[in-house]
């Protein structure tokens, strides 16, 4: 395989090539790093062809999950991100539990300070 054919399948499977829906998108890529929403919302708009505000607020989910960072994805990937009982109440197990990244000495964010951030969805155009 050539240099030229692995940066193609990388960018096709970031679907940078081709748009894809946005479901696919979102469960193809694990979501996406929503620290700053302006940004998750612009990734989604470049990879998705049925990209619309409403349908972003209506089946994507924002959260921490990876790495103690908010990430945007599909609610029934919520699972696989989170732990919950009852996913369809995925904010009511934010800091009810300690967590290996609340609990960190070093970690600066308090738990008011990371809800701001997890409801934080305007979109900065």
């Amino acid at each position: 395989m050539t240099l030229s054919e692995i940066k193609h399948r990388q960018l096709t499977n970031q679907h940078l090539t081709e748009k894809a829906h946005l479901l696919t998108a979102a469960h193809d890529l694990c979501g996406f790093q929503a620290q700053f929403f302006k940004n998750s919302v612009h990734a989604l708009r470049i990879r998705c062809s049925d990209f619309t505000e409403d349908k972003t607020k209506n089946e994507l989910l924002k959260s921490w999950s990876l790495r103690g960072t908010v990430h945007l994805f599909a609610k029934d990937d919520a699972p696989l991100f989170i732990h919950c009982q009852n996913c369809a109440n995925y904010k009511l197990n934010e800091w009810h539990e300690p967590s290996f990244w609340n609990q960190r000495s070093d970690w600066l964010l308090t738990p008011e300070r990371q809800n701001f951030f997890l409801n934080y969805t305007r979109c900065a155009r």
